[in-house]
This record gives structure tokens, sequence and C-alpha cells, in this order.
């Protein structure tokens, strides 16, 4: 192991700005009520606790990283027989948070030592409870003190995701208990109070319009449980599944199949909860709690990165219906994230799909666990084409997405797997279907859905006269309509061996609803509106089928 002296000049560096929070431009204008203080200060026992248990094992690490954690862990106290230890605890932690940030960019995240991913969480977390308890004992019969809240947030939100599964239970539950206390602090209105342009993550309503704009070829619709509402629409008019047995039945010999689900997730509380964004704030400690945000709107775009983002700027900025200041910005998405796991009051409003454990017994293993995703983003984000190696149930609790899915091999056609200098990406396809598919699903206008016809001049805005710059004449708008096909069709002619018109199965997942996708299908996923969605990974890779 790399000594800790050797990062003695940034971890020096670094001891400044982990701990400026203190100061007063720093403080978030939280007030804590005395009896809070007190809780925060039994709880850092607690966590002091349970870290230096977990990190003094020598088996796993060095001596002298264990002395690290148990200088970080002294306690903080306004004792003057006990000053040194204050001082001796803010350079330790300092240190311990810049080696192990160092020891996480030196490997490739998947071969970071554990003993260094749990080192920096353990040092976020030590870092949140020496900013409370340093500014509380500062004046700490004075009501009104202020403290950095947001710091504090974003330190035990940096642990739990980068951490992930390395957190362990007991430490996840403290972090926990010091998010409900965080939320009885009484923050200052000029600071807190979000002003939302909707009440609503996605409006009400929006069914029929959903429906209307984007229609599904009922040839290619994925197959779906029996029910009396689906009969209803237009969605699915293919031959039906007819129970839940119907598909715990599917031949393991032939590959299972997507099935659509009406209703799945219907009578989860997230159905209502999740769709009331003064209910999504408060669960987020007022929009503070901090979540992976992915910017632009695909992960294979030229401009894609990822942040950390408030969730309440998320939701506020980009996410909020009707908001004019989302306008111009880059798409943000938050994918794949174990927000359920991060954010622990929101797991209470799901439940896990019966249905996972009524499939076949080589699709489930009970000693595999379940992964649990949320998807969170805009109209518009996209999950390209690409598969994935197990099962998954896809379940839709507010909003709207669009999917595509083809069988893991096609006799005769390529899904052009992607081929990536030091990554692999061959589960993704170099196709991009929105540069090559007709139609409102794919960014043409509803009058363009029959490729074949072409719009009337009624049917299009006229120009308005020379002096106006903003309304197209007919003329531009069949011009941009004929540069686009001319596009598509170019594009097409780049992936000749591609599946561009027939071999798959689409649908469209309404709130409520899910898709069960079986491992190694490829598929393809698009948002049609604001949407919040949880997928349910389980069970193993089928051995790939080939479908003529």
């Amino acid at each position: 192991m790399k000594s800790l002296t050797s990062t003695s000049t940034s971890a020096k560096a670094d001891v400044s700005g982990i701990f400026s929070a203190v100061s007063d431009a720093d403080a978030s204008g939280a007030r804590v009520q005395i009896g809070v203080a007190d809780r925060i200060f039994a709880l850092g026992v607690r966590i002091r606790h349970q870290i230096t248990l977990s990190s003094s094992d020598p088996s796993n690490t060095s001596k002298s990283f264990i002395e690290m954690h148990r200088l970080a862990c002294l306690p903080i106290s306004d004792d003057k027989a006990h000053s040194n230890d204050v001082e001796k605890s803010k350079v330790a932690i300092s240190y311990l948070r810049a080696f192990c940030h160092n020891q996480l960019h030196a490997y490739p995240f998947s071969q970071v030592p554990l003993a260094y991913i749990r080192g920096f969480v353990n040092a976020c977390v030590l870092s949140a409870l020496f900013r409370l308890e340093y500014v509380l004992l500062k004046q700490p019969k004075e009501v009104g003190e202020k403290f950095p809240a947001d710091a504090v947030v974003s330190d035990l939100d940096t642990a739990l995701i980068v951490g992930g599964p390395a957190v362990s239970d007991d430490l996840r539950k403290l972090v926990n208990e010091l998010f409900i206390i965080l939320k009885d602090v009484k923050i200052d209105d000029r600071q807190s109070q979000r002003k939302l342009a909707s009440k609503f993550l996605c409006p009400p309503g929006l069914k029929e319009k959903i429906l209307a704009r984007y229609i599904i070829d009922s040839r290619f619709a994925v197959p779906s449980i029996d029910s009396a509402e689906n009969l209803e629409g237009q969605l699915q008019k293919t031959s039906m599944v007819s129970s839940i047995e119907g598909l715990s039945k599917q031949d393991p010999q032939t590959s299972l199949r997507p099935v659509y689900i009406p209703g799945l997730a219907r009578s989860w509380p997230a159905s209502q909860k999740w769709n009331d964004s003064e209910y999504l704030l408060a669960v987020t400690n007022n929009g503070m709690r901090v979540v992976p945000v992915e910017i632009g709107s695909s992960y294979v775009s030229d401009s894609w990165g990822q942040k950390l983002c408030k969730f309440g700027d998320l939701l506020q900025e980009w996410l909020s219906p009707l908001d004019g200041s989302s306008t111009g910005r880059p798409v943000s998405y938050m994918a794949q994230h174990d927000l359920l796991k991060q954010i622990a009051p929101l797991r209470s409003d799901i439940a896990i799909p019966d249905i996972i454990y009524s499939t076949p017994s080589f699709t489930y293993n009970p000693d595999e666990p379940i992964t649990i995703n949320a998807w969170i983003g805009p109209s518009g984000t996209i999950s390209p084409l690409h598969t994935d190696p197990h099962n998954n149930i896809l379940t839709q609790v507010v909003g709207f997405k669009y999917v595509r899915l083809y069988p893991p091999t096609i006799t005769g056609y390529s899904m052009y797997p992607r081929s990536e200098d030091g990554f692999d990406m061959s589960n993704t396809s170099e196709v991009e279907l929105e540069l090559g598919c007709y139609g409102a699903l794919f960014g043409d206008g509803n009058s363009f859905d029959d490729i074949g016809s072409v719009p009337s001049e009624s049917e299009m805005s006229p120009g308005v006269g020379a002096e106006s710059q903003e309304t197209p004449t007919f003329s531009d708008q069949l011009a941009a309509i004929r540069s686009r096909m001319r596009e598509k069709r170019e594009y097409r002619d780049q992936y000749g061996d591609f599946c561009w018109d027939h071999g798959y199965y689409e649908c469209i997942l309404k709130p409520g609803d899910a898709l069960f996708i079986p491992g190694g299908w490829w598929h393809y996923v698009r948002s049609l509106s604001n949407s919040f969605s949880v997928n349910f990974w389980f069970g193993a890779t089928l051995k790939p089928t080939t479908t003529s």
C-alpha cells in the first residue's frame, strides 16, 4: 500500500477547502433547535464507533491507514483538555479524504481496492459530522446558529453515491438517521423555498395526446398480458399472453419473449406520490439531496458527460413542466441509479413485482440480488439500442416511454455492436434509431408519420410576410422535410444490414404499466414526456437464439 505521507502536500492544500463550509459565507441559512443539536451529537458517537470498528482490521489495511481512521474519528469537544483533538481530527479527515480520492483515480473504478472506497466514504461522512459539530460547539446555546446544511448533505450523498454497495448496511442506516434529523432543521425562507412551475412532474391528461401523436404499428406490438383496460386502447392488438402463468410457461429452449404487463405498478403508492413535485422535494430534504446526472440525450453522444446535481435544481430547472428556464439547457438524465437505496423513503413507495418470482426457475436465482434502478428525465432522453446481461422488468411510474426491442440475433442481419478503443461497448449498437427511423416517435412531425404522403399547403403554416422572420414559409417547411428524409435514407444506407422496418417489437409504456425484457434482447428507450421509471434486473442471461 502506498504511504499516506505521499499525499501530504495535496492533503494540506485540501484542508481549508473541505472545511470552508464552517465560515459565515458558506452557511446555508439553516437554523438548529437545541434538541436537534443533542440528537446530532448522540448520533455522531454511534457513527464514529461504527467507522472505527469497520476500519480496524489489520488484514485489510495498513497500520498507518488504521491510525488515520482513529485520528479522524476523534470526537469534537469544547473541553480545553481536548482542544488539540479538534485540529487532529480535522487534519486526519482531510488527509484520509485526499489520499483515498487519489486512489480512486489511480485505478479503473472496478479495480479500486475496497479499503480505499470505504476510506473515502468514511472521510466524507466524518467531514459532514465535523462541519455540524464544529459550528454547533462555537455557540451551542444560540437557537439561531447557522450551519452549512448544503455542504453536509453533499458530503453524505457523495459518500453514498461513490460508495454504492461498499457502504455497509449499518453505516447506511446511521447516515439515513442523520438525514432524518436534518429534516427537522428550520431553513431560512430566503434560501430554501423553491418555486416550482407545476405541482406535477408530468401533467395529467396527457395519455390521449400521447397515443394520438405516437402511433404503434399493431403488427409489431409487444404481446401483452390480457386486461380489460388494455383492450380498450389502440396500443396492444396482437396475440395475448392470457396470464402471468402464461409468461412463466414460456419455453427456455426457444428463449423468453418480451411481454407487456398493463397496470403492474398502479397500486404502488409511488403511482400517486411520484408525480407530486412537492412530495419529491419533501423526501429529498427540500431538494438538497445530491444525485448523479448524465448530461446529453444519450450516453453515446459526443457531448455526453456526468455531474452531481441537487435534486431540487434538477426538478426546478429541467423536470418541472412549463418551466421556461429549461429552454436551451443541455438534456439532463438521472439514469440507472440506485436512488431508492440512497433516498430510503422512496423505497417504501414501491414493491418488487411478484412476477419476478413467478417466472421460470431458470430465470430467477434467489441467491442473486435483484438490482433496482431509477430513471428520471425530461422528454427526449434516450437509452440507445443496447442489450443487458439480466432479465429486466421496466416499470413506468410517471410519464410515458417508447420502447423498441430486437431479439439477440436475427438471421441475415447485423446489430452493428460498437467497438471503442479502450472500452467494451459491444453491448451497444452503432445504429442510432432516431437518425434512420421515420415518424413522430423519431422526430418527424405528425403529418409525416406516413412517409409516402406530403402535407398539403393548408396543413402547413404559411409565411406572414417578408417582415416576419419567425414563421417559415410552406416552401421552407417542405424543403426541410425533404432534407430530413434524404438524410435518413443516407443514414440507412450506412447500415444496410440492419432490420430497419421489420423483426422488432415496440410499445408505449403508460403510467403504472411494465415491460418484461428478457436478458440478451436489444432495446431502445425514449422518453415521450417527463418521466420517472424503475427497473428490476434479475436472473442470468439465457443462451441467445436466432430469429428468422
